[in-house]
């Protein structure tokens, strides 16, 4: 059984257990999940926490899938930073993936936090 919790969280306790400056928290292997609006903070919308977890689950969808981290094809994370926010990209979609599975997914990775699906949306549609 799969279970949603706050990725957020691992971001603050990173922060404050390690030593190195707060820019190195994107260099510890989370970035390929992490929602654009943590690499770009003119994104960033406190109303908007779980569209957070959202961006991060529909990235947990493409791993699961494919059995490989997501945006697999892109060796490095400045690389992944910029298919994101600068091709506002997604991963490329796993072949076994449903037509009605991908567009939730993707629904999950748009770049507009408040256009993300809601918890409630995704388990509706998972039904």
């Amino acid at each position: 059984r799969c279970c949603l919790a706050d990725f957020g969280l691992s971001l603050f306790a990173e922060s404050h257990i390690s030593a190195y400056s707060s820019s190195d928290w994107m260099h510890k292997g989370t970035i390929r999940w992490l929602a654009p609006e943590y690499m770009d903070l003119t994104l960033f919308d406190q109303s908007h926490i779980t569209a957070r977890d959202i961006y991060a689950y529909g990235c947990t969808v493409v791993e699961v899938f494919t059995g490989e981290p997501p945006f697999n094809n892109i060796k490095n994370d400045v690389g992944v930073i910029h298919e994101v926010l600068i091709k506002r990209g997604y991963p490329p979609r796993p072949p076994a993936i449903t037509d009605d599975l991908w567009s939730l997914v993707t629904a999950c990775l748009t770049t507009v936090p408040s256009q993300r699906p809601h918890v409630e949306q995704i388990l509706e549609s998972l039904q």
